[in-house]
């Protein structure tokens, strides 16, 4: 297992810490689409990112995943910006100057859950974290924040232990009032707190999960 950040943008072929997986089966965990077109030379490459920096994935696999909105008419799983997926793994190679990941089947792709994330140009003029609903929900909820400002933002799902289950959010945001949908089919029944961070600002909510 990697981190997707070894295989970024900044790794050219030739890169110690990148060079030695080409052609070997890697496997990255928790990552989250953010890029649904990266590379103008390949309509159906995508890019992931586990926190450590964006990868590129290549569709040269039989997996029914797809960045394509078309391909459903195929079967094939659509993927949408920000969705979440437990693990990717394929092998490693370098094309067009950029480390590429392959997935080979469905096997090496984990549970997609669907985070769809809605922006309004409205500025507001506070941050806050609104009561996500419904509450208690099964499977899906919605979650509202307003960030008067852009900046770094991340939305994370914790369990009553503390231990992260989900990152819902990560990265640079615009200002604006924000609708997050998230859908927790992967989650067994219980409490969870989400938490908002943006800049200095800090928020955290309960809410209810009951399958």
């Amino acid at each position: 297992m990697q981190t997707t950040g070894t295989f970024g943008p900044a790794a050219g072929n030739g890169t110690i810490t990148a060079e030695r997986y080409e052609g070997m089966l890697v496997r990255f965990n928790n990552v989250r689409v953010t890029n649904l077109a990266p590379t103008f030379s390949d309509p159906t490459e995508f890019e992931i990112d586990d926190g450590g920096g964006p990868v590129i994935i290549r569709r040269d696999g039989t997996h029914n995943v797809s960045n394509i909105p078309g391909d459903s008419i195929n079967g094939k799983r659509i993927l949408k910006l920000n969705d979440r997926i437990t693990f990717m793994q394929g092998v490693i190679y370098y094309s067009f100057n950029r480390y590429k990941l392959c997935p080979r089947t469905n096997a090496d792709i984990g549970i997609i859950t669907d985070v769809a994330l809605d922006r309004s140009s409205e500025i507001p003029s506070a941050y806050t974290l609104a009561q996500n609903y419904p509450n208690p929900f099964n499977p899906s909820t919605t979650i509202e924040f307003n960030l008067p400002k852009s900046g770094l933002v991340s939305v994370k799902v914790y369990n009553t232990l503390g231990q992260e289950v989900e990152t819902l959010v990560s990265g640079e945001q615009a200002a604006g009032k924000y609708t997050l949908r998230f859908d927790a089919s992967r989650l067994t029944t219980g409490l969870y707190f989400y938490r908002l961070q943006a800049g200095e600002f800090v928020a955290t909510k309960k809410m209810l999960l009951l399958k």
